[in-house]
């Protein structure tokens, strides 16, 4: 965070100078924030994947261990095991 404070003040006093229009400066700090946006949220569609990805697998878990539990119970006849 701090390297980037450093980096949007080196834009500024590269392209503005004291009595630049505010307007100028409000438009390279705007286009700046955009630029750091749109490298934030690139690879959030990666994440959203891997997230629907780790659910189904949760939810598989549970299907298998359901039918685990079925068929331990279907086979042992109603009979307790010791």
């Amino acid at each position: 965070m701090h390297n980037k404070i450093h980096l949007c003040h080196g834009l500024l006093r590269r392209e503005f100078h004291i009595g630049s229009p505010l307007e100028d400066i409000n438009t390279a700090i705007e286009n700046a924030g955009r630029l750091e946006v749109y490298k934030l949220e690139k690879n959030v569609s990666i994440l959203a994947t891997i997230a629907g990805w780790r659910l189904h697998d949760w939810f598989l878990g549970t299907v298998i261990g359901m039918v685990l539990a079925f068929h331990q119970l279907a086979t042992s006849s109603g009979q307790r095991q010791k």
